[in-house]
């Protein structure tokens, strides 16, 4: 009988909780209590609750937060619809429901998920059973734990921003990242360095591999540490921080990339996002590092709190997990993951977490592609086509990938092993084809456009001058490709004109070009086939390209012949193939998108002449574009944009295109969008540009002492101030020399330097720097041109015919330069500006005007002005015919010839007929012209030994 009242009872005990429906403050108290002291380690012997907060949410109570006398929380859910305890702590204080503002983002979301659940009424079958297990003591037995691997309670604040920016917070990814450096005290330095220019408080540089990270004066609690600090900011830097005063943000994708290269550890370190997994295999991937006392950086975003990171540094055996918030160690402590109700997705499903993170081990640290910003003027904007010139320098030409489809004229350009990049836009053609360099001085842009915008440009002086070499031969030429075999020998190819491709050769540089003759070239297929902008590669003389039919020309002998290869059958679709060959001109690989079809990849061993489709090549093989690597035969890279399927990354091979390796996993969570390689260890990768981030991937240490500089304008004034800026790294020592005529002429500090200079000419400016053992300089020849005031002059002549009409002539002004704008103010009112010296106005009136010409050297500056007097009244009285008067000029009514008696009189028209001819008959003749129609007219006064004609204006 005491057996069956038992059993009554707990069936009473679980159906009383069947119905979902809110807990109450003595039930949730006394899960708080149970769970406290179940947990609590041996030096806690007082379980007393100091008080309770109540959390709701539109209106709806979400959680109570249980404060404890002996320190620490306990987060019970208001709802038994919901898993019981959301997290719990043994240390610490908290204020209310009040946390740290990243734990208060991760309530949040629990705030959310908790009132949809309550609001769907989902089933509180399963979660019952929890609510049920702790009311009654009964806690899991014997499971796996681990405690936190570390107790380090950094900040963002004071003692840890000392370096950042207007004192601004640190950021909690870089806050996250220093903590796990700082339990490893590993590296001991880093590796390369990085630069990024903040939209608010400028240029923002780390040199990680000079820098000794002092652990040992690094302490682990929240008083911070220059040393501390200077870790902090140096994350913050590597990870592009956006630094503001109520916080600072970056992004949890960049830290693996970061870590790997900058800071030596383990390549295996991967971006996993909680999308890709199952509740359980998320969790399980969590207890599998902190199992093997790897700390996780952990990541969660919100849609309209954004996104916070922190670190995942343990786990009890309920499934929680310890969460170190970066925030001087206030609500530490173990929170759910997961599905609040099984029923229900997983609240945080938008989390995210960098796994594998461990120091390499001694001797196999890489630097492999770290991401650099190109400084195109829009962002989205990505290099559309790469050249790689060598170690130190390469090329880029910018396209929109906003998806605005905006034709971009832009380029940009590094010397420095893509540590930085400088663009710049040239005002040719509609868009690029592609660019390609010879050095850092040299280099040739393919623009396409209507009539003359379909050019060749050239530029020797790094783009401070762009010069057209080329032009199509009719309206719709249109270049695809240009490249160069040496500095003389060059080739240009674009569509049919004519019936056959328009191909053009050089042997000057491009001073002269040759149309290459129809008989040397294979007649296309039909009349609308058509090269593709950039696709084309070269291996010493030879040279291919690729059509958008499927075929492949190419060229043996710098582009005077050529033959053309047949790859596959398109059926009609249009083909983008991008093309690339080794250094042996016989191994080559074959990208292929066809329109509405997947890509399709090709291999050939005979330089191109037979071709195999490649039809079981790994997801690996990237398809966004595709390079060889200089001095490794039958090795490739390729690299992926494709975020939807999602096919992103970037990878190699060596064996041609069979095989394929990720360089490393993390890259997969990048877009790659175009590659340049020049050698096994050094290569470029186009990407999309942001604000002041990324745009192009580097592979390899880029260089760690470079001289170089910049100033702000080119032309200018005598005596006009020119700012010079300094660009160089890694130096100890600077020094300027600012060229003839400069004041200051010299410096030795880093500037900048405002310099004026007495002397119109070209200066040449030089930099050089020391880095203690080795000096560099670099010297810009003619980089600033500075121009003198001019002497402004003018002439001017009326028209004795139609004296309303003024020719001026400033050809007399001196010291003016080639450019300068010529700005007259006619004296009534009207301002005309021009760019020659020659120069007509009409007046509308006659009368004597102060008339003022100002030279302009520069626009809006440099200026001189001298004024005038033009007086362009006419006298009518002249000599001849016994002193011959005829007025008014211009006349109305009549006309009145004096001093002409007996003299015949001819008036013609300004169209040569003749309108009135007669014989004066007194010595002042007059004639009706109220007749005549306004205009210009001709008086011809014919006496016994001379003829005179004059002009009268007729109104």
């Amino acid at each position: 009988m005491k057996k069956i009242l038992s059993l009554i009872a707990m069936v009473t005990l679980i159906v009383a909780f069947t119905k979902a429906e809110p807990v109450d403050i003595p039930t949730a108290k006394q899960v708080a209590e149970n769970y406290y002291k179940h947990y609590a380690p041996e030096s806690i012997t007082d379980f007393s609750i100091k008080s309770v907060h109540t959390k709701s949410h539109n209106g709806i109570n979400t959680y109570y937060t249980f404060v404890f006398n002996a320190g620490g929380f306990v987060i019970v859910s208001a709802d038994n619809a919901i898993v019981p305890v959301l997290g719990y702590s043994h240390e610490g204080e908290i204020d209310g429901n009040k946390l740290n503002p990243i734990a208060d983002l991760w309530m949040e979301q629990y705030d959310k998920n908790i009132v949809d659940i309550v609001s769907q009424k989902l089933s509180n079958t399963e979660t019952l059973i929890e609510w049920n297990s702790i009311l009654g003591n009964s806690f899991p037995k014997n499971d796996r734990a681990v405690n936190p691997i570390f107790n380090i309670n950094w900040g963002q604040g004071t003692g840890f921003n000392t370096y950042c920016p207007a004192g601004c917070p640190v950021g909690c990814v870089a806050t996250s990242m220093a903590m796990i450096m700082r339990h490893y005290e590993y590296p001991t330095t880093g590796a390369g360095w990085h630069k990024y220019v903040h939209p608010t408080y400028g240029p923002q540089t780390a040199y990680f591999f000079s820098t000794t990270y002092d652990y040992a004066n690094m302490p682990t609690t929240s008083a911070g540490s220059p040393a501390a600090a200077t870790l902090s900011y140096h994350l913050g830097v590597a990870v592009n921080m956006n630094y503001t005063p109520s916080g600072s943000g970056a992004y949890s994708q960049d830290v693996p990339a970061v870590m790997a290269n900058y800071f030596k550890y383990d390549q295996s370190i991967m971006y996993v996002q909680k999308t890709q997994y199952t509740n359980d295999t998320w969790i399980a991937l969590l207890k599998n590092e902190l199992d093997n006392a790897r700390p996780i950086l952990y990541s969660g975003s919100d849609a309209n709190y954004g996104g916070h990171a922190f670190l995942c540094l343990g786990y009890n055996d309920n499934n929680q997990f310890y969460f170190n918030w970066g925030w001087e160690g206030s609500s530490n402590g173990y929170f759910t993951i997961g599905a609040l109700n099984p029923s229900g997705y997983a609240f945080n499903s938008n989390n995210s977490a960098v796994i594998n993170i461990k120091p390499a081990a001694p001797g196999e640290e890489k630097f492999l592609w770290t991401e650099k910003f190109t400084s195109f003027p829009n962002n989205s904007t990505y290099p559309g086509h790469l050249s790689a010139v060598n170690e130190s320098v390469a090329w880029a030409t910018g396209r929109d990938g906003s998806g605005g489809g905006a034709n971009y004229r832009v380029y940009c350009l590094t010397t420095d092993g893509g540590a930085t990049w400088t663009s710049g836009q040239v005002n040719y053609g509609t868009a690029f084809s592609m660019i390609q360099g010879l050095d850092a001085n040299t280099a040739f842009i393919a623009a396409y456009g209507t009539g003359s915008g379909n050019t060749i440009l050239k530029t020797t002086d790094r783009g401070v001058t762009w010069t057209p070499i080329l032009t199509g031969s009719d309206a719709n030429s249109f270049f695809n490709t240009v490249h160069f075999f040496d500095y003389d020998n060059g080739v240009v190819q674009g569509d049919q004109t004519g019936g056959y491709h328009e191909i053009f050769v050089t042997s000057d540089g491009g001073e002269n070009w040759t149309r290459v003759a129809a008989a040397n070239i294979p007649s296309p297929v039909n009349t609308s086939e058509y090269g593709i902008v950039g696709h084309y590669t070269a291996v010493g003389n030879t040279l291919w390209w690729t059509t958008n039919n499927g075929y492949v020309y190419k060229t043996t002998d710098k582009g005077h012949n050529w033959t053309k290869h047949f790859v596959f059958d398109n059926a009609g679709a249009t083909v983008n193939a991008s093309i690339a060959f080794s250094d042996d001109a016989l191994t080559g690989l074959l990208l292929a998108y066809v329109q509405g079809s997947p890509y399709r990849k090709f291999k050939t061993t005979d330089g191109g002449e037979t071709w195999q489709e490649l039809t079981s090549a790994p997801s690996n093989f990237y398809e966004s574009d595709i390079s060889a690597v200089p001095g490794e035969t039958g090795m490739f890279v390729s690299v992926g944009a494709d975020y939807q399927t999602p096919k992103m990354g970037i990878s190699f091979t060596r064996d041609g295109g069979d095989t394929w390796e990720d360089y490393s996993q993390y890259y997969t969570a990048s877009q790659f969008v175009s590659v340049g390689m020049i050698s096994e260890t050094k290569g470029f990768a186009g990407s999309f540009q942001g604000e002041y981030t990324g745009g192009m991937w580097v592979l390899g240490e880029t260089a760690t002492f470079n001289a170089d500089f910049e100033v702000d304008i080119t032309k200018a004034c005598v005596e006009q101030e020119v700012t010079f800026t300094n660009l160089s790294f890694g130096h100890t020592t600077i020094s300027w020399d600012f060229g003839e005529g400069a004041t200051p002429a010299t410096a030795d500090t880093d500037g900048p330097h405002t310099v004026t200079y007495s002397t119109p000419g070209n200066k040449t400016i030089s930099i050089s720097a020391s880095d203690g053992n080795t000096t560099l300089t670099e010297t810009k020849n003619n980089l600033v041109e500075i121009v003198g005031l001019p002497t402004p002059d003018f002439t001017y002549e009326v028209n004795q015919s139609f004296p309303k009409l003024v020719n001026f002539n400033a050809s007399s002004s001196a010291g003016v330069v080639t450019g300068a704008k010529y700005v007259w103010d006619m004296g009534n009112g009207k301002i005309v500006e021009k760019l020659v010296p020659e120069m007509q106005y009409i007046y509308t009136g006659q009368d004597v005007y102060n008339v003022t010409l100002t030279i302009e050297n520069i626009p809006g500056g440099c200026s001189n002005s001298i004024t005038k007097p033009v007086d362009n009244t006419l006298s009518i009285e002249e000599t001849g015919l016994n002193e011959l008067l005829i007025y008014p000029n211009p006349a109305n009514e009549k006309l009145v010839i004096a001093n002409v008696n007996g003299a015949k009189i001819e008036i013609y028209s300004i169209e040569g007929r003749l309108i009135h001819n007669s014989v004066a008959d007194s010595d002042s003749y007059e004639v009706n012209t109220s007749a005549y129609k306004a205009g210009v007219y001709s008086v011809k006064v014919i006496g016994i030994d001379n003829v005179i004609t004059k002009t009268i204006v007729i109104q």
